[in-house]
């Protein structure tokens, strides 16, 4: 809505500076990429800026929750869609309550077609600018390469820039993880 109708702020601006105040109606503005929810729509520079009244965090489900969804499968299977899901609904909706979990898992994960495959790279678009360097990064961690200064080596890349972007990613881990 933001990028498709570029006014859209400054309208909710006026709504909620004019409408609003002597009204029963409440906005509830959400999305799922809370870096763009934090600095586009109620940053600084946008002009819903000092207006929001409540934020709430939906947090990811808990296993007993994920247990509910998933009645039917096995602990063991339970916990496995919690780990490989972190708990986030949406994820976990994508799974069956019968059948064979790895045949789901590599559908879901492993095929190029599968809902979730490219989910890391969407994720790092959401949050990030500098897709190249980050996932440059989590390459070599995955490598099991985990110090910084090796890191930056490895991507010829000055460790300052990878200091960095490693906070970021540990940034980002806590908006994403339980």
């Amino acid at each position: 809505l933001v990028d498709s109708i570029p006014e859209t702020m400054s309208i909710l601006q006026n709504l909620v500076d004019h409408e609003f105040k002597t009204s029963k109606l409440m906005l509830i503005l959400s999305g799922s990429s809370m870096g763009f929810m934090e600095h586009q729509v109620l940053g600084m520079k946008s002009p819903l800026y000092g207006r929001r009244t409540r934020q709430i965090h939906v947090m990811p489900f808990t296993l007993r929750e994920t247990s509910l969804l998933l009645a039917g499968r096995t602990r063991a299977d339970i916990v496995t869609v919690q780990a490989v899901t972190g708990g986030i609904p949406q994820y976990i909706s994508y799974f069956q309550t019968t059948g064979s979990l790895q045949s789901q898992l590599k559908e879901l994960f492993f095929t190029k077609d599968g809902l979730l495959f490219d989910e890391p790279s969407i994720l790092l678009q959401m949050e990030s600018r500098d897709v190249k360097t980050y996932t440059q990064i989590c390459e070599i961690l995955a490598s099991g390469t985990t110090q910084a200064a090796r890191i930056a080596d490895k991507m010829g890349a000055l460790s300052s820039t990878v200091n960095a972007a490693l906070n970021s990613l540990a940034e980002m881990g806590k908006k994403y993880s339980l």
